[in-house]
């Protein structure tokens, strides 16, 4: 869900968790997709109804449908078996990439 957004913000039904700027959590190499460091990876998504949101896109292209809206998403339910684990505490990595 990535269409040139430079903000997005995560948190629960009780409160924001984090809101600031796609740059500040991804690297500036060029013309690759990158994270800035370990911060901006597996970020645990806490609290009843966990939600992210997309916004201020940079893109200003008429042939995409979406360009002007705003995009997020509430976890209600979450669940993974990965090998032997079960997990049930969703995460979300923070990546960009730089150059065109």
């Amino acid at each position: 869900m990535d269409n040139g957004y430079s903000q997005y913000a995560y948190g629960n039904a009780l409160n924001v968790t984090f809101n600031g700027k796609v740059s500040d959590a991804w690297g500036n190499s060029s013309n690759k997709f990158s994270y800035a460091n370990n911060d901006a990876r597996g970020i645990p998504l806490l609290g009843t109804s966990p939600w992210v949101l997309l916004y201020r896109s940079t893109k200003r292209d008429a042939t995409l449908a979406d360009w002007p809206a705003n995009i997020g998403f509430i976890v209600r339910s979450f669940k993974a078996t990965i090998g032997d684990s079960v997990i049930t505490t969703p995460h979300i990595n923070i990546g960009g990439q730089s150059g065109s």
